[in-house]
């Protein structure tokens, strides 16, 4: 059985589905679905059919969604060479980035449907889901971050960089600025690009369970598009520099030699309606989960020429700790 369960950020009830069969992805008015897109932009979207309402997660879905990922797991000295390597293709370039991501392996003694409820609980602001198909297995998380947004003839799209412990009170860092900065010039040219001017608000501060980030919002008409361009544009603005790099190709390239497949880590899914309107989120803060108690989980940063390995490293394990605790 297919199934995706979702809690939006802030709303007091969870929605659980089963899922029909996928078929390609397409936007515009059409039946409740499920789109799903990995973060390779080479590789298919797919969208699934709402079949109907469930009250709980089945507990079988490990045994009927098998799917099977070849990830790797750095040690702290190969992410620091890894990051090295990186720094060196930069060649000191600021408006350069690369996003680094490593995995850990990860146990629970927790059901499903009791660590989605725990996460629920723990971060109201997020996007908590769990997605099984028998297409890309199972996957957990509780996503901080909005990729875009349709909702009554308006686009909203979020810039979310940068990483430091919640609640700390010195101005933000150059490199942090910096790594923002570059999400949000890039989002906006590829409004831009769809013939969309974007308004901006921010940065400012959003607090993320633990940690906090750096976030400004930009909004567009979408009334002058028609869906399939919102369709181009949400594969185009995927991924974003926060989850890439930047120049875009060039991130993508050299993630490939050195990490492989990401899967659906840093790729997108969310909710499409009857009327049209969506929201996606970017797949954050997520684990897949091959078996009832076994699982991966994911965390990247943003290296640029300013980077230092520890740095980036304790950053990393302070993402990774967001989503463990709750197992």
């Amino acid at each position: 059985m297919n199934v995706f369960a979702c809690r939006l950020p802030n709303a007091s009830l969870p929605q659980i589905y089963e899922l029909g069969a996928p078929s390609e992805t397409t936007f515009g008015e059409g039946p409740l679905r499920v789109a799903v897109a990995p973060f390779s932009p080479d590789e298919e979207a797919l969208q699934y059919p709402v079949a109907g309402t469930l009250s709980s997660i089945p507990d079988d879905i490990f045994l009927e969604n098998r799917k099977e990922y070849n990830f790797s797991f750095a040690t702290e000295e190969e992410y620091a060479s890894y990051i090295a390597d990186i720094k060196s293709c930069l060649a000191g370039d600021t408006q350069k980035k690369i996003v680094a991501s490593r995995r850990v392996k990860v146990t629970t003694t927790k059901n499903i449907n009791t660590l989605f409820k725990d996460l629920c609980t723990a971060y109201p602001e997020a996007y908590v889901f769990v997605l099984s198909t028998r297409e890309l297995g199972t996957w957990i998380g509780a996503s901080p971050e909005l990729l875009l947004e349709n909702k009554k003839g308006k686009l909203v799209s979020v810039a979310l960089a940068g990483t430091r412990l919640a609640g700390t009170a010195e101005e933000w860092d150059t490199k942090n600025r910096m790594e923002q900065e570059i999400v949000a010039r890039y989002i906006t040219s590829v409004f831009k690009s769809h013939g969309l001017q974007c308004d901006e608000k921010g940065p400012e501060t959003h607090r993320a369970g633990r940690i906090e980030h750096l976030k400004t919002t930009l909004t567009a008409d979408s009334t002058s598009i028609d869906p399939s361009q919102t369709y181009q544009l949400a594969r185009n603005l995927s991924p974003t520099p926060a989850l890439a790099g930047y120049p875009k190709e060039d991130a993508i390239e050299m993630i490939r030699r050195a990490e492989g497949d990401r899967a659906l880590y840093g790729g997108w899914f969310g909710l499409i309606e009857p009327s049209g309107d969506f929201r996606l989120h970017v797949m954050l803060r997520c684990l897949w989960m091959p078996t009832a108690t076994e699982g991966v989980a994911f965390a990247g940063g943003g290296i640029t020429s300013l980077s230092d390995a520890k740095a980036e490293w304790e950053e990393t394990r302070r993402k990774l700790a967001t989503i463990a605790s709750i197992l």
